[in-house]
């Protein structure tokens, strides 16, 4: 028989779930109190919440809510990162932890809507540009061509200025 505890824990997870873009699960294993009160500090400032939930509950609330594909990176002592906003906010910020820190924190996968996440495809995700950079670079890569074709057209059309004025010029000069 469950606890209330835990069916109040249950459907924290369940909500948090339902509402975040992205959750990423990390090991915490050999952490010690003051890198986990670190580590929570960092996201918080990031509108990320980090929890720390047994995995069998966990797994029960992704079942609950019909991502059941959470089961599968939940190992070991896990912490779940809950990202609310841009898809990268939370893989970005625990992988700048990691890396200024090299703790013994770990990235064990993500859950970003039904989709299930290797730890290569979460740090692949943090290493992404922040949004108005890619936008930019997309309109870069748009207008490149678009830019070509202008100065090609604007070439061939002085060309042909300058080849009609000629012309003109040599009307003139014979009378014409």
């Amino acid at each position: 028989m469950p606890t209330q505890k835990k069916i109040d824990l249950v459907k924290e997870v369940e909500v948090r779930l339902a509402r975040c873009t992205i959750a990423v699960t990390t090991e915490y294993r050999s952490m010690t109190v003051a890198e986990m009160t670190e580590l929570r500090r960092k996201l918080r400032e990031g509108a990320i919440e980090y929890v720390v939930v047994k995995n069998n509950l966990a797994g029960i609330a992704a079942d609950n809510i019909g991502k059941p594909g959470l089961r599968e990176i939940l190992k070991g002592p896990t912490g779940i990162a809950f990202g609310y906003g841009e898809v990268i906010d939370a893989p970005k910020l625990v992988h700048e932890h990691i890396r200024a820190t090299r703790g013994p924190l770990s990235i064990i996968g993500g859950l970003m809507g039904d989709q299930l996440l290797t730890s290569a495809e979460v740090v692949s995700l943090a290493t992404l540009p922040a949004m108005p950079v890619l936008m930019g670079q997309l309109m870069g890569g748009l207008l490149g061509p678009l830019n070509g074709v202008v100065h090609a057209l604007n070439f061939h059309l002085g060309g042909l200025a300058r080849a009609l004025e000629g012309r003109r010029a040599q009307l003139e000069a014979s009378g014409g």
